[in-house]
């Protein structure tokens, strides 16, 4: 027998190294496969989330900017209406005699006044579009009161979470998808040193980086 031969028959890998090598190289394969899926989910998720994000910070934006000018324009009513009875009233206190005549006959277009201020600010408060031509659209955003834009904050504080939820997951992908290419090679360096201590070094090593790639992998899921 030459040395050629007697060299490559005491690399040969014993049966069970060669069973562990190929159960190895499986799991390896597949996990590459789960970490390159949901990598590509994770950025999907994220960029959905963003978007989600920032269109309801714009729909906050809009409540508010749109609420505010009904809010003052009712608010103001209110105070106008609140004026012309008081001052209506103080008239009619302090006139004497003709003044007081006319004070009084005015006091009534105070009162019709009055009335429709306040029917105004009403009507403008109650903007849901049930009698005016008001769009569905606008009317919901007048009408904006503290309790929606709270349910608005809450909902866009909730994408950018689930925006920073997947942003780490897909980075434990990544880096989990880096350690399983690793592996694969420390199991194709196991394969080439065949029987020596070199092999079964490698082999452990790739086995235990399968395993941390797999816990730390799957730990974005758990987030």
């Amino acid at each position: 027998m030459s040395d050629i031969e007697a060299a490559a028959k005491s690399s040969e890998l014993p049966r069970g190294r060669r069973r562990w090598l190929a159960v190895l190289v499986g799991v390896a394969a597949i996990l590459a496969a789960l970490f390159t899926w949901a990598e590509r989910d994770a950025g999907r998720l994220e960029q959905q989330a963003l978007q989600d994000g920032t269109r309801g910070s714009l729909e906050i934006f809009v409540a508010i900017a749109g609420s505010q000018a009904r809010s003052q324009f009712t608010a103001d009513n209110a105070r106008r209406s609140l004026l012309v009875g008081t001052e209506g009233l103080a008239r009619v206190v302090k006139a004497k005699g003709e003044a007081f005549r006319l004070a009084t006959a005015r006091s009534g277009a105070d009162t019709r006044t009055q009335k429709r201020l306040l029917e105004v600010a009403q009507e403008m408060d109650n903007a849901k579009g049930r009698d005016t031509p008001v769009d569905g659209f606008t009317a919901q955003v007048i009408s904006t009161d503290e309790k929606r834009l709270r349910r608005l904050l809450a909902a866009q504080n909730q994408a950018v979470d689930d925006a920073n939820t997947y942003g780490s997951r897909g980075q434990r992908a990544t880096y989990a998808l880096g350690l399983t290419a690793i592996s694969a090679a420390l199991l194709a360096l196991a394969g080439l040193m065949g029987a020596a201590r070199s092999g079964r070094i490698a082999l452990v090593t790739a086995g235990a980086a399968l395993l941390f790639a797999a816990v730390w992998g799957s730990s974005g899921f758990l987030l």
